[in-house]
C-alpha cells in the first residue's frame, strides 16, 4: 500500500493490479474471504489503514477481515472443540509452535490461540472480540493477564499459557482498541499523503452501504423505508450476497433513508458522485446530509444492467468535504420485486451516461391552481420523465410522483403543468 502511495518512488500501477489478481476468495462456514492464512496478516496493516467503507475492484478489506475472523471462530469450535469465545489462530508463541491459521486458507492448528488475534478484532467484531477477551481473562486469570496485558497465547488442549509479552503482538492490540474507541490511529495515518495517494491510485470506491457486513460487525448504515418496509435479503442482491428488498405497491412513491455510522467518506477522491443500483424502481432524487445540512444532489442519469438500473447523482462542489451523516433516496416503485443495493461513492461517472434534465424551473401556471414546470431535454434516448413533489414540515415523507413522456428533442425546452390542490409549499424534482 505504501509503495503504491509513495510520492517519490511509487511502484507501477500494473504491479499493484497483478498483486490484487492473486487474491483467491474461498469460504468456510458461510464466511467468504481471501485465503490469506494467519489473522495477523490482516490485522497489522489494518491497525494503520482505515479500510472500512472502501472497496477496490476485488474486495472490501474490512468486510474480508470480519468474515475471516468468523471463519476462524467457527473452525475452532468445529475442529478444536472450543467455546465460541475461544478462537484466534495467528502467529504467536505457543508451547512448541509459532505459525497458526484457519481455513479457508492453509490450516496450521495445534490448539494454540493468539491473544493478538482476538483482542485486535475489536473494531471488526466488537461483541465477539470482547467475549473472547473476557473468556481468556476469567478462564486463565494471571496466567494470561499481567503487567502488560495479555501474554502471547494459550492452548486449552495442553493447558499452556505463554509467559511472553511480545511487542509486535501488543502493538496491534493497543492500536485497534484505540481505533475502536476513537479512530485516532486511523485518522492520523490516513491524513498522510502516501495513504491518500494509495486509496486513489488503487482505484478505491467509497461504500455507503452494500449490506454485506455480517451481523457481528458494525453496520455501515441503518435503513428505514418511509412509505413501505425494507429487509435485507439474498433475493435483493445486485452485488455480493445481500441487498435491501423494498415492500411497497407498484406505482407508490417511497423514500429510502440511511443513517451512516462514523466514516471518512468525504475525505478522499471519490467524494464527487453517489452511485446506487435499483431494481423495479426509479430513483428520482437523492438528498445527502453533510455536516448536519441537507444537500440535494444533481441527477446524472442511469445505465441499465441485467434487470437493474445504475443511478448516478453528483455532489455540489461546495459539499464534497466534511462528515457524511445520512442519505435519502426518493423512489417510485415500477415493478413487483423492488430492491436497492451497492450504494457507493465514485470519483467519476462512466462515459455514455444519458444526461439528466437541465435548467429546471417551476412557476405559477397559466391556469389558476396549477404549477408550470420547464426543463431542458437531455441528450440520449430517454422515453419519459418522472416528476416528484415532496412535502416538508409536519408532512415530511409525503410525496406524489407522475410520469410524462418525452415530447421534445434533445436540447429543447419541455413544459408540463401539474396541479397539487391543498399542498402549499413543496419540493419539486424531475428525473
Amino acid at each position: 500500500a505504501l509503495a503504491l502511495g509513495s510520492e517519490t518512488h511509487p511502484i507501477p500501477q500494473a504491479t499493484w493490479e497483478q498483486y490484487v489478481d492473486t487474491y483467491a476468495i474461498d469460504e468456510y462456514a458461510g464466511s467468504p474471504c481471501v485465503r490469506a492464512g494467519a489473522l495477523f496478516c490482516r490485522q497489522v496493516p489494518q491497525s494503520f489503514i482505515r479500510f472500512s467503507r472502501k472497496r477496490d475492484r476485488k474486495m472490501d478489506y474490512f468486510l474480508d477481515t470480519a468474515n475471516a475472523i468468523l471463519a476462524d471462530r467457527a473452525f475452532n469450535v468445529r475442529e478444536n472443540g472450543y467455546s465460541p469465545a475461544s478462537w484466534g489462530l495467528t502467529d504467536c508463541f505457543g508451547k512448541e509452535s509459532y505459525g497458526h491459521s484457519a481455513p479457508p486458507g492453509p490450516v496450521m492448528n495445534d490448539g494454540t490461540v493468539g491473544s493478538t488475534a482476538f483482542a485486535s478484532a475489536l473494531p471488526h467484531v466488537p461483541g465477539v472480540s470482547l467475549e473472547a477477551m473476557k473468556f481468556a481473562r476469567e478462564r486463565l486469570g494471571e496466567r494470561i493477564w499481567g503487567k502488560y496485558g495479555f501474554t502471547s497465547s494459550y492452548n486449552l488442549k495442553n493447558d499452556y499459557c505463554s509467559p511472553l509479552y511480545v511487542g509486535i503482538e501488543l502493538g496491534p492490540i493497543i492500536m485497534m482498541i484505540e481505533n475502536c474507541r476513537s479512530g485516532l490511529i486511523w485518522d492520523l495515518f490516513m491524513r498522510h499523503r502516501a495513504a491518500r495517494l494509495f486509496i486513489e491510485r488503487a482505484g478505491f470506491s467509497g461504500v455507503v452501504d452494500d449490506f454485506e457486513l455480517p451481523p457481528e460487525a458494525p453496520a455501515y448504515a441503518s435503513w428505514v423505508v418511509a412509505g413501505g418496509l425494507g429487509r435485507v435479503s439474498g433475493d435483493a442482491a445486485q452485488h455480493g450476497r445481500w441487498g435491501l428488498a423494498v415492500d411497497a405497491n407498484k406505482g407508490c412513491g417511497v423514500s429510502l433513508r440511511g443513517r451512516l455510522s462514523g466514516n471518512d467518506l468525504m475525505s478522499f477522491h471519490f467524494s464527487s458522485y453517489l452511485s446506487c443500483w435499483a431494481r423495479d424502481m426509479d430513483i428520482t432524487g437523492a438528498v445527502v446530509e453533510v455536516n448536519g445540512r441537507a444537500v440535494r444532489t444533481v441527477p446524472k442519469g442511469f445505465l441499465p444492467g441485467n434487470g437493474w438500473r445504475h443511478f448516478y447523482f453528483e455532489f455540489p462542489p461546495e459539499s464534497r468535504s466534511g462528515a457524511l451523516c445520512g442519505v435519502r433516496l426518493d423512489v417510485r416503485i415500477t415493478g413487483d420485486a423492488p430492491a436497492f443495493d451497492n450504494c457507493t461513492m465514485e470519483a467519476s461517472v462512466p462515459g455514455g451516461l444519458p444526461g439528466a434534465p437541465g435548467e429546471f424551473e417551476a412557476t405559477a401556471g397559466r391556469v389558476p391552481g396549477t404549477i408550470l414546470l420547464r426543463w431542458t431535454v437531455p441528450q440520449g434516448d430517454a422515453q419519459s420523465f418522472v416528476i416528484r413533489a415532496s412535502r416538508g414540515g409536519e408532512f415530511a415523507g409525503e410525496n406524489v410522483t407522475c410520469e410524462r413522456s418525452v415530447v421534445e428533442g434533445p436540447g429543447s425546452l419541455q413544459e408540463e403543468a401539474i396541479r397539487l390542490p391543498g399542498w402549499g409549499s413543496c419540493v419539486l424534482t424531475v428525473a
